[in-house]
């Protein structure tokens, strides 16, 4: 099967589309890093074009977008007036001992300017004059990722739970991420008669950019950034949904306490 998709697109769509982790921080993960990783190239509105060819045992998608969000604006405003962006991906479906599993890998690439993180130093400086540095060094994003499950009921292979996971590496400059990382379980709920019951718990690592790190320290004393997060969304009724949530995160500040958040979210669905 192939698909076009033109225009103005929700890329967060997108991502509640995966069948185990879920995503979209609507029935499953709230925190960004679990529910739409962050790749510094591709906002979470575009205006593009993506091309999806869905083939057996491998499954390929290619998009060309405007690297500037279009979220909170048309995007026709200036189509692709800083750059274009690409993406490519392609994910192999198999059965390891049965279980359905899918294993993808993905590119990215942009010709959007950005700040170069060399020239914090100088900027710095007493003697500096203030210019701001942009480089043309293209910044790219690379990731594989990997959802497998481990329990499928069989008369209803959408059910069941399993482990997924995630890395995802960029040039670091002009992106402000070097690395980010994933890992988790979660899936429909193993208790009895709790079918449409969802669950999930998540750890995930991600990394600043060296160039950003060392700049900055004079003022601020960055670290890497890393978290939990727990869930589970209890199905009241077919059309009410509450899920308790808890996360707790270390943020990018070195000296900063680790923050524990406890949530409760409502879904009403028509």
């Amino acid at each position: 099967m192939v698909a076009l998709k033109l225009g103005k697109l929700n890329m967060i769509d997108a991502v509640k589309a995966t069948p185990i982790k879920g995503g979209g921080g609507i029935d499953t993960f709230m925190n960004t890093a679990l529910a739409a990783p962050i790749t510094g190239l591709m906002p979470p509105e575009i205006l593009g074009a993506i091309l999806s060819v869905n083939t057996k045992p491998v499954s390929f998608a290619v998009a060309v977008y405007d690297p500037v969000s279009a979220a909170e604006r048309t995007g026709f405003e200036n189509p692709f007036g800083e750059g274009v962006g690409f993406r490519a991906s392609a994910t192999l479906k198999a059965k390891p001992f049965g279980l359905q599993g899918f294993y993808g890998i993905k590119a990215m690439f942009s010709t959007l300017q950005g700040f170069d993180f060399n020239a914090i130093p100088d900027l710095l400086s007493p003697s500096g004059n203030g210019t701001v540095s942009m480089t043309r060094s293209c910044p790219y994003y690379s990731a594989v990722s990997v959802q497998q499950y481990l329990y499928q009921d069989s008369s209803d292979p959408s059910r069941g739970w399993g482990f997924f996971g995630e890395f995802g590496m960029s040039d670091g400059n002009p992106t402000a991420q070097q690395w980010a990382a994933l890992l988790g379980f979660g899936g429909t709920s193993p208790l009895p008669d709790r079918a449409a019951d969802l669950w999930g718990i998540g750890v995930f690592r991600n990394s600043l950019t060296d160039p950003l790190v060392w700049g900055m320290r004079s003022l601020l004393e960055l670290r890497e950034e890393q978290g939990l997060e727990f869930f589970y969304n209890v199905a009241l009724t077919p059309w009410l949904h509450v899920t308790p949530d808890i996360q707790v995160a270390s943020p990018f500040l070195e000296h900063n306490p680790s923050a524990v958040f406890a949530s409760l979210r409502m879904n009403f669905k028509f």
